[in-house]
């Protein structure tokens, strides 16, 4: 395989309903008719952000005036490697692509090109370059995770819940949470009645859009719950999994769920990749109340395990919610976290 390395940037361009806007690869060329992320290659003594300015501006007359780094994933073909930094787009100036946003047929980009706006779950339907699956996880996924703690009772998991309320239905689509209820010392039977309940909460509550509900367990928690968005597997049930041949797709009650893996070190990444998770929860990053002296990865250490990864990455072990955009600056998708959280 060949050792040249393509810097490529993308961008994610959300409007206010948190739809992202495609653009669909000319017919002539390679890999024609696929969709994919706005962007391209960077150019000598140009910075990411120039790069993506200067190719939006060429490709659909916009201008990114609001942008912030949302992963970095490195893709290697039979002929090349491509290290794609992808950015978020929320804010822009020029074209407006009013006909994407009423649903009328695609209008053309600058290059003549179809572009639309897509919800995240319908970014599903369409077919993408290889390099841009792990950018579909990404969009899909939220930026932080709040894990739940020690719980005793239903009625702490409702004050833990009505406590984080009001955050999550003020955050913007781009900074969208997701909840993982992760109760390991209850029985299945109360383990079911949390889910249960947590579902309704955020039904009732008009935050099941603004909430992706993640479960922690036995993995057939997902059929008796088909509109749970996420499962979260530990290593052990990755390496299962893997020793077993299960193919996660059987597991899911609907296409549109996601998996994620805990990790520890670059070989659980390596397993957690290979099984075909969504994205990894990697830690510990710092040292924590819970294991105070246990050895830790460090920002360094987990930012250099972060680039070789091509899945998105979460940052977790004695971070805070205020870590996400420093874990995107070092390529992860965000932070997970339970004490600070």
């Amino acid at each position: 395989m060949s050792s040249a390395l393509l810097r490529v940037v993308a961008a994610v361009i959300r409007d206010r309903d948190g739809r992202v806007l495609l653009a669909q690869r000319p017919l002539h060329t390679h890999q024609g008719g696929l969709w994919e992320f706005p962007g391209g290659k960077v150019e000598a003594g140009e910075t990411e952000a120039q790069a993506l300015s200067r190719e939006l501006t060429e490709e659909l007359g916009l201008t990114p005036t609001a942008l912030e780094p949302l992963i970095r994933i490195r893709h290697d073909y039979p002929d090349k490697s491509v290290e794609l930094s992808v950015w978020q787009v929320t804010r822009w100036t020029g074209e407006s692509y009013l006909a994407g946003l009423s649903g009328t047929p695609h209008q053309l980009g600058r290059e003549g090109q179809p572009v639309a706006w897509v919800s995240p779950d319908d970014l599903l339907q369409r077919p993408f370059p290889a390099a841009n699956r792990p950018i579909v996880s990404a969009v899909r996924m939220p930026m932080r995770w709040r894990i739940t703690p020690a719980l005793a009772s239903l009625t702490d998991l409702q004050s833990w819940a009505e406590q984080r309320l009001p955050a999550a239905l003020q955050a913007s689509s781009d900074q969208r949470e997701g909840w993982l209820l992760r109760l390991p010392h209850w029985s299945a039977q109360h383990y079911a009645q949390a889910a249960d309940y947590l579902q309704r909460f955020l039904l009732t509550h008009a935050a099941h859009e603004r909430v992706a509900l993640s479960l922690h367990g036995e993995t057939d928690l997902l059929k008796q719950w088909p509109a749970v968005t996420h499962f979260h597997l530990t290593q052990g049930q990755v390496q299962q999994c893997l020793t077993q041949g299960v193919v996660l797709e059987t597991l899911k009650a609907r296409p549109e769920q996601q998996f994620t893996a805990a990790c520890h070190s670059a070989d659980e990444l390596a397993s957690a990749t290979q099984l075909g998770v969504d994205a990894v929860f990697l830690s510990p990053v710092l040292d924590t109340p819970s294991h105070p002296g246990a050895a830790t990865l460090g920002w360094s250490s987990w930012a250099s395990l972060v680039r070789g990864a091509t899945v998105p990455v979460y940052a977790l072990g004695g971070v805070t919610p205020s870590d996400a955009a420093y874990a995107r600056s070092l390529g992860g998708q965000g932070v997970a976290g339970i004490s600070q959280f």
